[in-house]
């Protein structure tokens, strides 16, 4: 399995109107996106008409098997497809397709049976670790092991963090989607005067242990303060802060050949 983490190195990964010049067609904003997607998949070894992203709509755990079926739908990957479950699955019998998510400060969690070849991905902002999804993307990787007819060993499973906000992040309230103490009470600090630290990271990491996976790997960067990626959080103060960096996972193709906008 292979990650990819543009960071800010390619330029805004999202179709937001937000991070284009005023009265910037849909239509543009869509190719242009799809443009830099296949410059980065060059870059890393897979078809950038190829990624896909979880709408996320139902936000309780659900997934959905990425393969050879969804390309077919959707040549072109994300903008042609509605794929409203929580987290996606790749598997090494479907390489070359990827899962992945446009974010800021919020982490990518991924789960991993390096045996089978199978990977879970899921976006997990505040309010989705609020509903457990790092615990459901654990159970998730499970379920559609077991749909796949495949064995599940704990000791073949791993966890990835991606980079995200650090500890110091502040909010000047106490968060209104942190509705859960349980997630939050090792996570969460209190620093007076009305203002928290959200430590994301930790609220993740605690969800994986919990549910057994020891083997957890982390990108421990700050995207509030790296200059290399974009921050929601830093942007208000800091206007070239705004974007989305792409984060996901893959499994490569044996040959892979460098592919060119259609």
């Amino acid at each position: 399995m292979k990650i990819v983490d543009t960071g800010n190195h390619y330029g805004n990964m999202n179709t937001a109107a937000s991070f284009y010049p005023k009265n910037t067609t849909k239509e543009y904003r869509t190719q242009d996106f799809l443009a830099r997607r296949i410059l980065l998949g060059n870059d890393e070894g897979f078809d950038g008409h190829k990624v896909f992203i979880a709408d996320q709509k139902d936000q309780s755990g659900t997934y959905h098997i990425l393969g050879e079926e969804d390309v077919k739908k959707a040549p072109n990957g994300w903008a042609e497809i509605d794929i409203d479950e929580d987290i996606l699955v790749v598997t090494d019998k479907a390489p070359g397709i990827v899962a992945a998510h446009a974010v800021a400060d919020c982490p990518v969690v991924m789960v991993s049976d390096y045996k089978n070849g199978v990977t879970a991905v899921c976006h997990c902002s505040g309010a989705l670790v609020d509903k457990m999804l790092p615990a459901l993307t654990v159970d998730a990787l499970l379920k559609a092991e077991k749909d796949l007819g495949m064995d599940y060993c704990d000791q073949n499973i791993g966890a990835y963090i991606s980079a995200c906000a650090g500890p110091n992040w502040q909010y000047n309230n106490y968060p209104g989607w942190a509705t859960d103490e349980s997630v939050w009470k090792n996570s969460i600090m209190d620093r007076g005067n009305g203002i928290f630290n959200i430590n994301i990271r930790q609220a993740v990491l605690e969800q994986f242990n919990n549910r057994g996976v020891k083997n957890v790997n982390m990108k421990l960067v700050d995207t509030i303060t790296s200059p290399d990626y974009y921050s929601h959080s830093a942007s208000f103060n800091d206007p070239t802060k705004a974007g989305r960096n792409l984060i996901g996972a893959f499994y490569p193709e044996v040959n892979f050949q460098m592919v060119k906008k259609r």
